[in-house]
């Protein structure tokens, strides 16, 4: 197996890596018209505003190598070049604080990959109904836009919960958005295995 194959192979299952996380989540139901439309968009780089941080984040990534080797020859510049980043974060950070107090979205329980969303709802939504997601994702900031397709309905694992757990395959969704969701999972499994070990270690203590 080539190096190039075991890259692959290793992208392909951090893909389907999945975490329960808090996001704040707002979704749509549309219709296969508009869904053609709105991917149309997606594809040709029209994002809107909840996109931003999200695709500052991919140009930070996709810059991050080139800026490691400007920081080995000129740390100033490489500091400078830090400072300005920072600063165009926050700014796309408060669009993000607008469009959360805009829509009064509370944060949501959530199974999320880089695959797919699995969230608790009232009622059933009929397979294979096309949603469009937004997510914000904590503490980043970042907001996610992806189109997807119901896959399941199934009663909520939880005990005295009534809300059926509603599964969703993404369909359309950004490179650089998937490639952000992975990193988010990652990072996100990081913590949660943090956190354990230091419980574990604590409860050895005691």
């Amino acid at each position: 197996m080539t190096d190039e194959q075991k890259i692959s192979i290793e992208d392909e299952r951090r893909r389907f890596f999945r975490i329960e996380d808090l996001v704040h989540l707002t979704f749509r139901i549309i219709d296969d018209t508009e869904l053609a439309y709105k991917t149309d968009l997606l594809e040709k780089g029209l994002v809107e505003q909840f996109m931003i941080t999200s695709s500052l984040a991919a140009v930070t990534a996709d810059m991050s190598a080139t800026l490691r080797k400007i920081e080995v020859n000129d740390p100033d510049v490489a500091n400078y070049l830090k400072s300005l980043d920072q600063k165009i974060d926050m700014i796309g950070r408060a669009f993000m604080v607008d469009e959360v107090n805009t829509h009064d979205n509370k944060a949501s329980a959530v199974n999320l990959s880089a695959s797919g969303i699995a969230f608790h709802h009232e009622n059933e939504i009929p397979l294979g109904t096309n949603l469009e997601i937004k997510m914000l994702l904590m503490p980043s900031n970042a907001g996610v836009l992806t189109y997807g397709k119901v896959i399941g309905n199934e009663p909520a694992e939880e005990a005295n919960v009534t809300d059926i757990q509603v599964r969703v395959d993404f369909t359309h969704l950004r490179e650089e958005d998937r490639d952000l969701l992975i990193r988010h999972v990652i990072r996100k499994q990081g913590d949660m295995l943090r956190e354990r070990r230091v419980a574990r270690e604590n409860s050895d203590i005691s």
